[in-house]
């Protein structure tokens, strides 16, 4: 799977999830459906916040740059969804062809 040059079979997607979208600490189908406001699903791609970042590649700490970055506030119960680029291009995929 490539985009603009990148491999991108062993990178992540990051996308926010609200309190009200997460079930028993696992993010709902919910969370991936576009917000009012958006025309394309908005998400950050993990790896390359890191590379941007000048860091090692770590979930965690991608996360942690997000988080500095404002106008973003993490209220309890939100979680971060970090998903393969490999599942969700099978599932678009799969969902295109229904």
């Amino acid at each position: 799977m490539e985009a603009n040059g990148y491999d991108l079979s062993n990178s992540h997607l990051i996308r926010h999830c609200r309190a009200s979208q997460i079930d028993n600490n696992i993010p709902t189908f919910e969370a991936f459906r576009l917000r009012p406001n958006e025309q394309y699903l908005s998400f950050n791609w993990l790896e390359k916040i890191c590379v941007d970042a000048g860091i090692e590649v770590d979930h965690k700490r991608a996360i942690q740059e997000l988080e500095k970055a404002p106008p973003l506030e993490i209220s309890a119960g939100q979680l971060w969804a970090v998903l393969g680029c490999e599942t969700v291009s099978s599932a678009v995929r799969r969902a295109a062809s229904v």
